[in-house]
């Protein structure tokens, strides 16, 4: 019998990758579970690149097709470990799919790993949980969405970016994350006011999307663990049309951001912005049949 079941899934920031190997190497030789599930570092984005709201979402499905078939979750534990976009949803996906969920902390001492005793999480709604399988069915390309889906003003024009002195989250637009970059600006965060952004976009590395990685360099002593966004504040930055009071927008003098519902309306004409208004906000509202 497997201590931790047949299948465990091990969470690691980047810097922590060759950590996560080994113990995925000690798991397995000491026969204490049959397979594990270890994303490569920067398999699907780099280390502390910024991501749009929407690929924050898109980005998490890989990782929940493989989450959801564990029986046990093992993270390696880290002064960064919780300010991670990734752990984060990794910890989040994982109560979507246990009825008590619980995380076993895992750190190294001196050449030898220690599982510590599991942290119980608070058990994900109900609620929440059919919220998560709306967004699921809406992004992944492997399941059947109920129709097309018109994305907010903030999905494909802002970052998602979570401050390291607070926690807390704040939206930069494409347009403004240009004029940061290109002007080698640095910015404080709207909330704290306490730490200083720099922002880099990165040209020796790959382009995973349709520009090179934007990298985030932080410059603060501590690293603050980021705040988990609710569900309303999801739904709002998916496919809502005011932003969650709780998250601050930084944006160009001057500029307006479009809704696809928006855009597409402008090609077709109002009566099509009318309908596919309707659309986008369907799939997820939609009561079930």
């Amino acid at each position: 019998m497997y201590e931790y079941g047949e299948r465990i899934f091990i969470s690691h920031r980047g810097n922590d990758y060759d950590k996560a190997l080994e113990l995925k190497n000690c798991l397995l030789s000491n026969k204490l579970c049959k397979s594990v599930i270890l994303f490569p570092n920067e398999s699907l984005c780099y280390n502390w690149e910024q991501l749009l709201v929407l690929e924050y979402f898109e980005l998490m499905e890989p990782i929940i097709d493989y989450l959801c078939k564990c029986d046990s979750f093992l993270y390696l534990d880290s002064p960064y470990y919780w300010n991670g976009y990734f752990t984060q949803a990794e910890i989040l996906q994982w109560r979507r799919f246990r009825e008590n969920p619980k995380i076993h902390p895992v750190t190294v001492d001196e050449t030898k790993f220690r599982i510590h005793d599991p942290i119980y999480l608070q058990p994900m709604s109900k609620n929440s949980k059919k919220l998560w399988a709306k967004i699921s069915v809406n992004i992944n390309p492997k399941l059947q969405g109920r129709g097309p889906v018109f994305w907010s003003k903030y999905a494909r024009n802002c970052f998602l970016v979570g401050c390291v002195s607070c926690g807390e989250y704040f939206l930069i637009t494409q347009k403004a994350m240009r004029i940061i970059i290109s002007d080698n600006l640095r910015i404080k965060c709207p909330h704290c006011k306490s730490s200083d952004f720099y922002f880099k976009e990165d040209t020796s590395k790959k382009k995973n999307f349709y520009r090179y990685p934007i990298i985030l360099k932080p410059e603060c002593e501590t690293i603050a663990e980021l705040r988990t966004l609710t569900d309303s504040e999801i739904l709002q930055l998916l496919v809502g049309d005011n932003i969650p009071e709780s998250i601050v927008l930084i944006h160009a003098i001057d500029e307006k951001l479009k809704t696809d519902a928006r855009k597409v309306g402008e090609m077709y004409g109002v009566l099509g912005l009318v309908v596919v208004a309707g659309l986008g906000i369907a799939s997820f509202l939609s009561k079930d049949d």
